[in-house]
């Protein structure tokens, strides 16, 4: 199946609309766009005529003045003939194209030619600067209308997501299509730069616009970044120093689980199982194999327990050390990097603890990590092998916890199982589980906090918090 089988389209009203100006906004930088686009479907009185949906979206519904709706939603306003596209949730790299491909069809329905695209700046900067509008713009014409409304055009750089995939596409189909970005806050919301977007909106487009709301909240937030960049500065971080207080971020211990969630070792392990059991004199029928796969995430001695119920202790221990052996010696080059797990650890890992507890043997963990270059990441790796309890006993990652000095109110483990979600629910530690390699995706999309993998899944902290509420 194509992923882009796996979103839909929904438009819940049959009103004739042709020729409208579509304007998006997804969630990306400060959330710049999600806080621009709502705003101003908020400040235009638009109706809500649809909405995007898919099962590998975050399970998220929205709750706004006691009414629930979908978390990316399609709006209308007849007066000036604009569709407004707001996402409040992330969209993984894995599927933008697919998202923007949707979205450009939408537009053909409506036969729409014209689309803009709100979005958040990066800025190195402590502060952004919220006086100058960029715009990026699909062709030569729209590059002299942007100069035209004194927006500062960009020379070079990358618009990745959705808004890059829109605009890529609007060239393909011939559309006039531009981008209006504002330096942001890199990892905060920042209603600042959704305002200063939207005043250039109101004067390219001549609509009014009220942006005071999203001003005050600016302000607001913009006080107490500062706040904090003075109180953080007051720190002197050492080259050795183990202080893990970082500009903009919260201190936590993230667990993850390692097979199906970092990496796909399926094909390592289950060779290994077949090789292990039919070098010690086992025959390994088709149930069996089946039996194997449908018990992973499980230790090796319990799932060698399962297939082989009447095995004595002695082979027990033969066919359990040479399923770890061959994994490590034999089929080790099998396993591959799940897509965002690399780019989520490098960014986690900035600012937090990593963590891994894993089924699997310490030796073929350790051997994984280090051959991908992970090992450097990971400040510790718990497994049985430490003669602790596999999951889904809550041992593991009580013993993390511990062991790094982090209450469970400061730990969170993502995995694919719901051996995973069993072992947090016994730690009493939150649970996000992703789902790209999970045998248990009916089970744990009625228990858990899902995304499709690594890639969507972003962790807020405290300061985020605060500054929000």
């Amino acid at each position: 199946m194509k992923v882009r089988d796996r979103i839909k389209i929904v438009l819940d009203s049959k009103k004739k609309i042709s020729n409208p100006l579509f304007i998006i906004g997804f969630q990306g930088v400060g959330m710049v766009g999600t806080l621009a686009s709502q705003h101003l479907a908020d400040s235009l009185n638009c109706e809500l005529i649809g909405h995007i949906e898919s099962e590998y979206l975050p399970p998220i519904a929205i709750l706004n003045d006691s009414t629930l709706s979908y978390p990316i939603r399609i709006y209308y306003q007849k007066k000036n003939n604009i569709v407004i596209i707001s996402s409040e949730v992330p969209v993984s790299s894995e599927f933008a194209f697919e998202m923007g491909h949707d979205i450009i069809e939408l537009m053909n329905k409506f036969k729409s030619k014209e689309i803009i695209v709100l979005e958040g700046l990066v800025t190195k900067d402590e502060q952004p600067n919220h006086s100058k509008i960029f715009g990026v713009p699909t062709n030569e014409k729209i590059k002299k209308y942007l100069n035209d409304n004194k927006v500062e055009v960009i020379g070079n750089g990358a618009i990745l997501g959705v808004a890059g995939s829109v605009l890529l596409s609007s060239i393909q189909n011939g559309f006039k299509g531009y981008a209006l970005m504002a330096e942001s806050h890199m990892n905060l919301p920042d209603a600042s730069a959704a305002s200063v977007i939207l005043k250039k909106l109101s004067d390219i487009l001549k609509i009014d616009i009220n942006t005071k709301e999203l001003d005050k909240k600016g302000l607001d937030v913009d006080k107490k970044v500062k706040d904090i960049m003075s109180s953080l500065s007051r720190f002197k971080k050492e080259e050795n120093d183990n202080s893990k207080i970082l500009y903009g971020w919260n201190d936590m211990l993230i667990i993850l689980d390692l097979d199906g969630t970092i990496i796909d070792s399926e094909k390592c392990h289950f060779n290994s199982f077949v090789k292990s059991l039919e070098r010690n004199g086992f025959k390994v029928t088709k149930e069996i194999k089946d039996e194997i796969k449908n018990v992973f995430g499980m230790s090796a001695k319990e799932i060698i327990r399962i297939i082989i119920p009447k095995i004595t202790e002695e082979k027990l221990e033969l066919v359990a050390d040479g399923v770890k052996n061959i994994a490590v010696n034999e089929e080790i080059g099998r396993v591959k990097l799940i897509n965002g797990a690399l780019e989520f650890i490098k960014k986690y890992n900035k600012n937090n603890d990593l963590a891994i507890i894993t089924n699997s043997s310490q030796k073929f963990t350790k051997a994984i990590l280090k051959a991908l270059g992970l090992d450097e990441y990971f400040k510790l790796v718990v497994t049985p092998s430490l003669n602790i309890k596999p999951k889904p006993s809550g041992e593991m990652i009580e013993f993390a916890a511990k062991k790094l000095g982090y209450p469970n109110k400061d730990c969170i483990l993502i995995g694919d199982s719901i051996y995973d979600f069993i072992s947090a629910k016994n730690a009493n530690i939150r649970f996000i589980a992703v789902l790209s390699k999970s045998d248990y995706k009916k089970e744990l999309k009625k228990k858990a906090e899902c995304f499709f993998d690594l890639s969507q899944v972003k962790i807020w902290n405290y300061s985020f918090s605060m500054l929000t509420k």
